[in-house]
């Protein structure tokens, strides 16, 4: 009996060692074969996360920086509107200070023409007017001073002239 129970105890020993021992072949397996892929998986998704948060942290960035350069480009803009808006109105008075210029010389050209159309008219009517009134003034003053009449007249004239021209 005392052999049945050591071989009991003997094939128990054995059942237990191979039972760990096929636990410990269990574990290694599923160690190797389970369990590494999933620390990959782990670690594969760890590394992905840290990928996406450093992208999140660079569009965040970048959406700053953006923000930023568009609020300059509005200030620039706004500069720009405002220096081009300062252009218009002076081209605009000096535009309108070129045509009141041009208005007044226009004006005074005019006004010169038109006392150059008078003028010339006024020396076509002497050249008219002069011959005829100096014909008309020799035939009156023939009438008058025709004769001894005229003779003592002239003398008078001339006396009287002169003194005043000597």
């Amino acid at each position: 009996m005392l052999i049945d129970s050591v071989n009991f105890l003997l094939n128990i020993f054995f059942e237990i060692t191979i039972f760990f021992l096929l636990v410990m072949f269990v574990t290694n397996l599923f160690k190797k074969y389970a369990l590494t892929p999933l620390y990959q998986e782990i670690r594969n998704k760890k590394e992905y996360e840290k990928y996406v948060k450093n992208k999140k942290n660079l569009l965040h960035k970048s959406e700053i920086r953006l923000k930023d350069e568009l609020i300059a480009q509005k200030e620039d803009f706004f500069y720009l509107e405002k220096k081009v808006n300062l252009w218009n109105a002076a081209y605009l008075q000096k535009k309108k200070e070129k045509y009141e210029t041009n208005e007044k010389l226009l004006n005074k050209i005019i006004k010169k023409r038109k006392k150059q159309k008078e003028n010339l008219a006024l020396l076509k009517m002497q050249e008219i007017v002069i011959p005829k009134a100096e014909k008309e003034a020799y035939k009156e003053i023939e009438h008058i001073y025709a004769g001894d009449k005229g003779k003592k007249l002239l003398k008078e004239l001339i006396l009287t002239i002169k003194p005043k021209i000597g």
